[in-house]
């Protein structure tokens, strides 16, 4: 075996992914038993332990806040970047000529160009870059690091016209919104599926750079999120039905490892989006705050890009074939839905005006069988490929 210092930063995340998961399975055991042996229920918000989770750094972070988008690919993230476009906040960031610095913090997490040069991106670039000699965990990690303090260094402390609370957007910008998965256009083999950010490594970079970082969840009809992606890949009408299961199969993985970094970092969210919402929703809104916009450019960008809902309703109908498998997917965006309101509400409003949970958590009695096996299948595939880099 060859020296895999450079592997450590990603092997602290899969031995602490090995370990939670194995908590969460006697956890779950020692319930059911508790319960009843026989009952194969679970409550779906139950599992989140917040007075246990990380807590956030705020050691310079008082002044300055980095907030991340997470959502899948699809949910709406051209929609957060038309928000963030020509907002007061852009302006002031411009003035201090902070936009290309924040866009470099997005490459140092994924570099779709280089992307032996993204943390993110560089276990994978032996197979896009050809690089051979695996990715340099500890050399991008420290480069993310400098980023991050650098930026929260040059604004730190200041004040600004219009922005009462400075929260810096990490994925605003087009082309670089970071979805789960990131690079969800490439068609080399099942890797676009596991090119999806990992929260677990931003928040050991801003604890490392000393600066406070959060994320908001962004949801989305599935259907509409099915229909995003079609629009984006080109699928023509013959070849919808069968590329849309692929797509739905890879959202639905990807909302089970979203799933699973909510729970794991309850403390870093900041508010739950909803698009079916519209203007409405306090995520959203809360967002806009950020940005400097009132009710009246919220609802201006929002008017900007809206979806025909004709053509949502032809895809639903296009799709009966696939029910059994859209049932899933909806199943899963409800249940993460109802957990993202129930972790913020566990939060005490830690972040201000955000989302709560209209519904009682306890009502609520599924637990995601698929959201264990899809992360079991996800930590194999990064195991395997992890130690074929380092043999």
């Amino acid at each position: 075996m060859t020296d895999g210092g450079n592997l450590d930063i990603y092997m602290k995340n899969l031995i602490a992914a090995t370990d939670r998961l194995n908590r969460k399975c006697m956890g779950i055991l020692e319930e059911k038993h508790d319960d009843n042996v026989d009952d194969l229920e679970g409550s779906d918000v139950d599992n989140v332990d917040i007075r246990s989770s990380p807590k956030i750094s705020k050691k310079m972070g008082g002044q300055v806040t980095f907030n991340f988008i997470m959502g899948a690919d699809g949910a709406g993230h051209e929609l957060h970047a038309v928000l963030f476009d020509g907002s007061p906040l852009q302006k002031t960031l411009n003035s201090y000529d902070l936009n290309s610095e924040i866009k470099d913090i997005s490459l140092a997490l994924y570099n779709p160009n280089e992307m032996s040069k993204g943390i993110w991106s560089a276990p994978h670039a032996n197979y896009f870059d050809r690089v051979n000699d695996g990715p340099k965990g500890n050399l991008l990690f420290n480069s993310l690091t400098d980023r991050l303090r650098a930026v929260a260094d040059k604004v730190g402390g200041k004040s600004f016209d219009n922005i009462r609370e400075l929260v810096i957007p990490i994925n605003a910008l087009y082309h670089f919104d970071l979805s789960y998965p990131s690079n969800s256009l490439s068609n080399i083999s099942d890797f676009p599926m596991m090119q999806y950010p990992s929260v677990e490594i931003l928040y050991g970079a801003c604890k490392e750079a000393g600066v406070t970082c959060q994320h908001v969840y962004l949801s989305r009809d599935p259907y509409e999120i099915l229909d995003s992606i079609s629009k984006k890949q080109f699928f023509t009408e013959d070849d919808f039905s069968n590329a849309t299961h692929i797509q739905l199969k890879k959202t639905l993985t990807m909302l089970s490892v979203i799933e699973v970094q909510l729970e794991s970092y309850p403390h870093h969210l900041a508010a739950c989006w909803n698009l079916e919402n519209g203007i409405r929703d306090k995520g959203a809104l809360l967002i806009g705050h950020w940005y400097g916009l009132n009710s009246g450019d919220i609802k201006e960008k929002f008017s900007s890009i809206k979806m025909d809902l004709s053509t949502i309703n032809d895809k639903k109908n296009s799709t009966r074939n696939l029910n059994v498998y859209m049932r899933s997917l909806i199943s899963a965006t409800n249940r993460i839905n109802r957990k993202c309101n129930y972790i913020l509400k566990g939060n005490r409003g830690s972040f201000g005006d955000s989302n709560r949970a209209k519904d009682d958590p306890k009502n609520t009695r599924t637990y995601s069988n698929e959201l264990v096996s899809a992360f079991l299948l996800l930590a194999l595939i990064l195991t395997i490929k992890l130690i074929s880099m380092i043999t």
